[in-house]
């Protein structure tokens, strides 16, 4: 128990939640809340009222802060979308070709480079390297992939899951930032933080490693936007 209470003083971080409407965001921040969570980020969409959110957010002692998602195959779809991005957004690039992670990981208006599953290859000694040349970077892996997984054959829960825990091995393996994200739409897939670090001691990762991955470097995250870097840097 004294274990698990040092856990849970620690400061945990969603850095990925996807509510479709104002009422799903409502009722997942009170859950946040209760699941021990103190910063949330949610994607921005324009069907979202920003205020109302920040304001339950604010009654569930949970802090929000919004995020913008790119999805791109080139180089130039990042830039394009990228004019679009604003101060104090948390900017992440899901690249859907090798070519755009390279892109996205040596751009310092990018925060975060999120990994899917089939693009394992991008956590690399090349990403590592990128990274260290701009001075920061984390990538990124969401659980919406494995939760939505269990509802499909069992072939593809155990395909999702073997890329998930590459994605793990290899991060640890070239020593590169990582951040365990939800990416939830719903209250009821919402995982508590203690289940996460479980999930990613079914992948061999050390409870030491997994909890950074949920606190620290999500929080590294954060205070890279706070400052300024990111969606304003050139």
């Amino acid at each position: 128990m004294a274990v698990e209470n040092e856990r849970l003083g620690r400061v945990f971080v969603d850095l990925c939640a996807r509510p479709p409407t104002v009422e799903d965001a409502i009722n997942m921040l009170a859950l946040y809340s209760r699941l021990n969570y103190k910063i949330v980020a949610i994607e921005k969409s324009p069907w979202l009222d920003t205020a109302r959110i920040e304001k339950a957010a604010s009654d569930a002692g949970v802090q929000v802060i919004w995020r913008r998602t790119l999805r791109a195959s080139r180089p130039r779809e990042i830039q394009r979308q990228l004019r679009d991005s604003e101060r104090g957004e948390i900017v992440a690039v899901a690249a859907e070709t090798l070519e755009a992670a390279r892109f996205a990981a040596r751009n310092k208006r990018v925060h975060i480079l999120t990994v899917s599953p089939g693009m394992e290859r991008i956590v690399d000694r090349s990403t590592l390297i990128l990274f260290q040349q701009r001075g920061w970077g984390v990538v990124e892996v969401h659980l919406l992939p494995v939760l939505a997984a269990t509802m499909e054959p069992e072939r593809r829960l155990d395909y999702t899951l073997r890329a998930m825990f590459t994605i793990f091995r290899r991060a640890v393996g070239y020593n590169l930032p990582l951040v365990i994200s939800s990416c939830s739409n719903s209250p009821w897939l919402l995982p508590h933080p203690l289940h996460i670090i479980g999930l990613a001691a079914l992948g061999g990762i050390p409870e030491e490693v997994s909890i950074q991955w949920v606190t620290v470097n999500p929080l590294s995250v954060i205070s890279r936007v706070n400052l300024g870097s990111g969606s304003q840097a050139r």
